[in-house]
């Protein structure tokens, strides 16, 4: 791949993993229909060999604070279960188990 070539392709990578970040940031919900294909496309590329030869620092690092943002977000947080609701499993999304 030429030089500049490699730029262009890691400046357009970092600039959608920044939006995905921010969409996730701003609006939550917003970002559930795209948050499973995201997280399999961080984790293939991260976690396998996959990834060898594509992966920059910048990419590697902006994949993680996604999938940390993920696991914190206040929003995908499950609802503490009192002991009458023990059986119920309707989670804040609206859909049961």
């Amino acid at each position: 791949m030429k030089p500049c070539w490699k730029e262009l392709f890691e400046k357009y990578t970092i600039l959608h993993l920044k939006m995905l970040a921010n969409l996730l940031e701003i609006h939550p919900y917003s970002f559930l229909p795209v948050m499973k294909d995201a997280l399999n496309v961080i984790c293939s590329l991260c976690f396998t060999s996959e990834g060898d030869g594509l992966l920059f620092q910048r990419f590697i690092i902006m994949s993680f604070n996604i999938i940390k943002e993920v696991l914190l977000c206040p929003e995908y947080k499950l609802p503490k279960q009192s002991a009458e609701s023990e059986g119920d499993f309707t989670f804040c999304f609206g859909f049961a188990i």
